[in-house]
């Protein structure tokens, strides 16, 4: 994975359960040069495996992959969130940490 620039643009979107088709949508529809990276929150069930990246995948020429703590957001890179975890943004890295179990989490 190459450095880059901290001022890429980091554009957050965020969809209840039922967003896939909202997602993908945006994507088949945004150029995949764009320069931003895009970190699409769910609302997931923390039981449940997502499969959103892979369901993704095929609406953009963009890499599309689950975040992991610590990866460099990089620009044209789309990032999911696990299904287990909550997500955010620090120095340009993605921050993954484990979900508060809380019957009204909002992610």
């Amino acid at each position: 994975m190459t450095q880059h620039n901290a001022t890429v643009p980091i554009v957050g979107v965020g969809a209840s359960a039922g967003g896939l088709a909202a997602f993908t949508e945006l994507l088949q529809h945004l150029d995949s040069a764009t320069g931003m990276a895009l970190v699409l929150v769910q609302h997931l069930d923390a039981k449940h495996p997502s499969t959103l990246a892979d369901a993704l995948q095929n609406a953009t020429a963009m890499p599309v992959s689950t975040a992991r703590d610590g990866l460099l957001v990089e620009p044209n890179h789309v990032y999911v969130i696990p299904h287990d975890a909550s997500l955010r943004v620090a120095a340009g890295r993605l921050v993954v940490e484990p979900r508060l179990e809380s019957p009204t989490h909002l992610p």
